[in-house]
């Protein structure tokens, strides 16, 4: 394990956060280890604020990241955290609203010591939310090694290309991280044309637009790039290393203080398991004290299902979102890595069906494709196409029984969550309405 170093010794001072904009945070009486005690709430409005705010919480604050609303401050005020805590809200993908978990500080920073110990340590370039634990995380990794976190706004490649240039003024001799969800890596590779004559060296970014050699170049800089948050295509992850990307598929929750699972191997710590139906428990000191008010204990049974293989975990998907189709469970990543791998870049999710119990819709992204892999544009593929393709990689009964093109719901591309998550409730309502304009055959 890399040396640790003092905190905050060794860190550059930070700007003055400007006073105006910073909202006055609001202190929520509570317990804190059965003694009185106060949870700091307050909404990070900038990368400079929410690194005072992950100081803040290394020296032993409580925080929510969210604005104090009345409901908020009621459903708090006289909480029990067991220590000084952070509390998360999660994404709520499914059921439209968020769980406040309590990660007590001492899991935060095991999960923040054992990324250290497979990556190492060094600088983190910041590009997804910090009120999320996915970017509060980032923080708190490059605090804990001694370096300020760097800005990646919101992750698109002419922003990643600056940060890896500060990246190399600042801390030249510093590894630096990145972490991205799917999407963000997408649009990257999308923006960068292949060029293996260039070199590794960050070429400084004068202007708005880059050229696509520096954008390669700059994310072929980072010591490691960890993409999470969904599960990544493989034919999208064998795009990445084929250019040089030195990407790492990650696994994790808010329950687990972020990834706890890098390319399929737990974490030094995290203990995972299977149920006789699959589903996954996650055990280890990186595991969050529970819900509000309702704790864990020393294992969590997660909602998603998957299988080990000689130790390797992969994950199939959440439970609630395999489909039952006529008697057949199928879940939906089994045909999305089989449509992807032919360079058909969809979603497969289920709506209710008399006949079939559920019927399997397959929604690809007519907009984009892999030409390396398909002989046509996806738009110029018709559903039964895409049928034929599909036919070639699955079995029968896992093949779609409808398959219909983004643009026909009225979409240009798959709707998403702020934290870059796809949001199967908001896509399933566009098919519902698409259903009932135009009935499956």
């Amino acid at each position: 394990m890399p040396k640790p170093r003092p905190m905050f010794s060794s860190l550059p001072a930070n700007p003055a956060p400007q006073a105006v904009g910073i909202p006055q945070p609001t202190y929520i009486p509570v317990q804190i280890n059965k003694e009185p005690g106060f949870l700091r709430a307050t909404s990070a409005v900038n990368l400079t604020h929410a690194t005072e705010l992950a100081q803040s919480f290394l020296l032993g604050e409580s925080l929510i990241l969210e604005e104090p609303h009345p409901s908020l401050i009621t459903a708090l005020e006289g909480a029990h955290l067991p220590g000084p805590s952070l509390l998360m809200r999660t994404s709520g993908t499914t059921s439209g609203h968020g769980s406040l978990v309590v990660l007590e500080r001492k899991a935060v920073l095991a999960s923040a010591d054992a990324t250290a110990q497979v990556l190492g340590e060094g600088v983190w370039v910041t590009c997804l939310p910090t009120n999320h634990i996915a970017g509060f995380a980032t923080l708190i990794r490059s605090l804990r090694a001694g370096f300020t976190p760097l800005d990646g706004a919101t992750g698109s490649p002419h922003v990643l290309v600056r940060a890896a240039y500060e990246a190399e003024l600042r801390y030249p001799s510093a590894p630096r991280y990145l972490s991205l969800v799917p999407t963000q890596l997408h649009r990257l590779l999308a923006s960068a044309l292949p060029a293996s004559q260039f070199s590794s060296t960050v070429s400084s970014p004068e202007r708005d637009t880059v050229s696509p050699p520096d954008i390669l170049k700059a994310a072929r800089s980072f010591t490691a790039i960890l993409v999470g948050g969904a599960a990544c295509p493989p034919a999208l992850l064998a795009q990445a290393r084929e250019a040089g990307l030195n990407v790492r598929t990650t696994y994790g929750m808010t329950e687990t203080s972020g990834g706890c699972v890098y390319d399929g191997l737990p974490l030094p710590g995290a203990k995972i398991s299977l149920d006789n139906c699959g589903r996954i428990s996650i055990a280890g000191p990186m595991l969050a004290w529970g819900y509000l008010n309702a704790p864990f204990g020393s294992c969590l049974t997660t909602k998603d299902v998957g299988r080990l293989d000689n130790g390797v975990l992969t994950v199939l998907g959440r439970a609630d979102e395999a489909i039952t189709c006529g008697g057949m469970t199928i879940h939906p990543s089994i045909v999305e890595h089989a449509a992807a791998s032919i360079g058909i870049y969809g979603i497969l999710l289920g709506i209710p069906d008399p006949e079939w119990g559920e019927l399997s819709v397959f929604i690809y992204d007519d907009s984009a494709v892999d030409q390396s892999s398909c002989t046509q544009h996806a738009h110029n593929l018709s559903p039964t196409q895409i049928h034929t393709h599909l036919a070639q990689k699955l079995e029968r009964p896992l093949l779609p029984r409808l398959i219909i093109p983004l643009s026909a719901l009225g979409l240009t591309e798959f709707p998403r969550t702020r934290t870059g998550k796809l949001n199967r409730r908001t896509l399933r309502e566009h098919v519902r309405v698409f259903c009932s304009r135009v009935p499956p055959t």
